[in-house]
């Protein structure tokens, strides 16, 4: 029964409600965890996998996500730099400018600092660095004499007894290794130890290896990696393990495997098993390190050997025989070879870095350099001498000289990434914002002498305008676009499908009429998707709606409040006959006050005025108006009426009951009865109204709406006021 009376209550559009509770990613458009993959970002990411370098134009309309899409198409282990092209540029800022970032992300991408310019003095920027100097070398110098003095205290005893019991017989073991040694080498000449003869081999093909190509610091590495961790390692869990006497431990096992063997078995095969995990779990990571056959075998050697040694009975007794004392000092040993073995020694600035850096000073300051001599006689009672100076500013850099010293950058960094399976993309965006298309194709000129080079990815957005030049690159007539991209990447609007992924992304939970009737308002552009849906957050905390027809009816009425302002704005700047400008301004007037209430008590009145609007050329003087404005006032108004023919088609739509039945039934019409006709019909608006007009036309019709009649233009001008309480205060 309850759940017959909440049905009751919500009534046929149960999911036109706005119940979603997250609206951080429409709030924070910015933020880059709520970027969804379109097709235009994997088309890129393809075209960039098969070009070794070159040009690739992004264009599409203002909104549809193209900085979006080059701040997030190149891999995450490329370097990447991203520069906005300005309003109004001179070329040589702005390659300078180009330059600077490059230098400075490559200086930061491998670990080194790039100069900071500050407005101090020589002598307190010395003295700043010498104080932070000597504090940090302070503070080193404290924790390590107190770390070293516990140290001591701790293996003291361990020393002295060494010193006073051990002494000779490491002597002892260091002549019977000697004697060993020289038995050994005896015995592989003469042929009877292969296995050291093996051992030199695989060593002199080491030596080989390495230091011919004087590469002593990769064997280092190697042994450092693969061999001291692993002793340290080894010489810790000695020191954990040999605590217990192993008499007992094998006894108990003895008896153990003697008395149930039945359970004994199984256990120690599954035990035996886990192990070999495990050590293969810590082998794996340090033999990854060891590169080569030579150098695992001449590893494997050497582990073995080790594991042989401490099989000897001697070796085995005196591990067993270590007092406790002994046994911290070989902790200790073990975490010092560990930390050996993870120290990294400060690698040597390549040369590029450095010329990075002296290009930052080259371009970021100006130098002047002072020279001088003077002399005396020493100890005479007439001081003699002579003072000589020269001063120099370095010349400013040139355009021809910038280019070529950018360019021969570009490659050598190219070059050093191209051997690590990276990329070197550098993307221009906002070119759209320079003004027209011959502004934009100018800039490109300008820009053209830094394209091309070899082993880099230039992403360029760019307005429809330029890419629609590329595509007529074959017909007759050439420009700078011809030779300065070599692809083309077209952004179009969101389907609806993909403009439901990015809402679920931003906001989780909206339902899908909400999702339609943003889409549909946006015509697919996503910034005007999030604008959207962000007013639907907004109308549901500030005025508690939470139903779709009045979030409709409110979204689209401040949709057709702008419009009718703008166009009101711009038509107060053309010179109108007397009797056009009452007409046009007084039909606007009246319509503005209805679209600027804050209610929505009148909506019919408010929707049937909008259609009146919407059909002003095809009622009684429409003709005559029409013949009596100029071109370009007659162009905004007829753009004007035809989105207010949109505007009442959406309130039809989605501001009366019943959305989803209606939606089942025009659907049965194909593309003339979906959704996604809405989103065309809004981007075809920004192309032409009276095509506009003629896809409304067919999607009323499928949609089952009546017809808007066209009215006298009288009836729109003298329109009754309104009359809600509301809009009487």
């Amino acid at each position: 029964m309850v759940q017959n009376v909440v049905s009751d209550l919500l009534g046929e559009d149960a999911d036109c409600l706005l119940v979603a509770t997250r609206y951080e990613g429409v709030r924070d458009h910015r933020d880059r965890r709520y970027v969804v993959g379109n097709q235009a970002r994997a088309e890129i990411r393809q075209k960039l996998d098969a070009l070794v370098d070159g040009t690739i134009a992004v264009c599409g309309p203002r909104g549809s996500g193209k900085s979006t899409l080059l701040a997030s198409c190149a891999d995450p282990h490329d370097l990447k730099i991203s520069v906005q092209a300005p309003a109004s540029y001179a070329p040589l800022e702005f390659l300078t400018s180009l330059f600077v970032d490059l230098c400075q992300t490559y200086l930061t991408d491998h670990g080194y600092r790039f100069p900071e310019f500050r407005r101090l003095s020589p002598l307190r920027t010395v003295l700043r660095r010498l104080g932070a100097a000597a504090r940090a070398f302070t503070q080193r110098l404290l924790v390590g004499l107190l770390a070293l003095g516990l140290f001591l205290v701790g293996v003291f005893a361990t020393v002295r007894d060494f010193v006073e019991h051990r002494s000779a017989a490491v002597a002892r073991a260091g002549d019977d290794g000697a004697e060993r040694l020289r038995d050994g080498l005896v015995a592989v000449l003469e042929g009877r130890r292969p296995w050291l003869a093996l051992s030199a081999v695989v060593l002199g093909l080491l030596v080989w290896k390495y230091v011919r190509r004087w590469r002593l610091s990769g064997l280092t590495g190697v042994l450092r990696k693969v061999l001291l961790a692993p002793v340290g390692r080894l010489l810790i869990v000695l020191a954990l393990l040999t605590t217990w006497s192993p008499k007992a431990v094998i006894a108990w096992f003895g008896d153990w495997r003697h008395d149930e063997p039945a359970v004994y078995y199984p256990t120690m095969t599954v035990v035996a098993v886990l192990v070999v995990i495990a050590v293969w779990k810590a082998v794996t990571p340090f033999w990854d390190d060891v590169h080569g056959t030579p150098t695992r075998v001449a590893v494997l050697v050497f582990v073995l050997g080790l594991a042989g040694a401490f099989a000897g009975d001697r070796t085995r007794h005196a591990a067993f025989g270590w007092d406790l004392s002994q046994r911290v000092a070989l902790v200790c040993l073990g975490l010092i070879l560990i930390r050996v073995c993870r120290w990294k020694r400060v690698k040597r600035e390549p040369t590029l870095a450095g010329r990075c850096r002296d290009h930052l000073y080259r371009l970021q300051t100006v130098q002047s350099v002072t020279y001088g001599a003077s002399g005396a006689p020493a100890g005479g009672l007439l001081s003699l001498g002579s003072t000589y100076g020269t001063s120099f500013t370095a010349s400013p850099v040139t355009l021809p000289e910038l280019v070529q010293q950018l360019r021969r950058t570009l490659a050598e960094v190219a070059g050093e990434l191209r051997p690590q399976g990276r990329r070197l993309v550098v993307t221009i965006d906002e070119i759209d914002r320079l003004g027209t298309t011959a502004k934009a194709l100018e800039f490109l000129g300008e820009i053209k002498a830094i394209l091309g080079v070899t082993g880099v990815h230039f992403l360029i957005s760019v307005s429809e305008d330029v890419g629609a030049s590329f595509v007529r690159r074959g017909l007759p007539g050439r420009d700078v676009v011809d030779s300065t991209f070599d692809d083309v990447v077209h952004v179009r609007p969101c389907s609806f499908e993909e403009s439901q992924r990015i809402l679920d992304r931003r906001a989780p939970g909206v339902s899908e009429p909400f999702v339609a009737l943003a889409h549909a308002l946006a015509g697919g552009v996503p910034r005007d998707l999030i604008r959207y849906s962000r007013e639907m957050v907004a109308l549901r905390e500030s005025k508690g709606e939470v139903e779709l027809r009045n979030i409709a009816a409110w979204l689209v009425t401040r949709a057709m409040r702008d419009t009718v302002d703008a166009f009101r704005a711009g038509a107060k700047e053309a010179a109108l006959p007397t009797r056009s400008a009452d007409m046009i301004f007084g039909a606007t007037r009246r319509l503005a006050e209805f679209l600027h209430a804050d209610c929505l008590c009148e909506l019919d009145r408010m929707r049937g005025h909008i259609g009146r609007f919407a059909r002003w050329a095809d009622g009684p003087g429409g003709v005559e108006l029409r013949a009596e404005l100029p071109a370009d006032t007659l162009e905004r108004l007829d753009e004007a009426a035809a989105y207010a023919y949109f505007s009442v088609t959406l309130l039809d739509v989605f501001a009366m009951p019943g959305f989803e039945r209606r939606r089942a039934q025009a659907h049965v019409h194909g593309p003339d009865g979906s959704v996604e006709r809405l989103a065309v019909v809004r981007g075809e608006l920004s192309l032409s109204p009276h095509s506009a007009r003629r896809l409304l036309d067919d999607t009323r019709t499928a949609w089952g709406l009546p017809p808007v009649p066209a009215p006298d233009l009288r009836e729109i001008i003298e329109t009754v006021r309104r009359s809600c309480p509301h809009y009487a205060e």
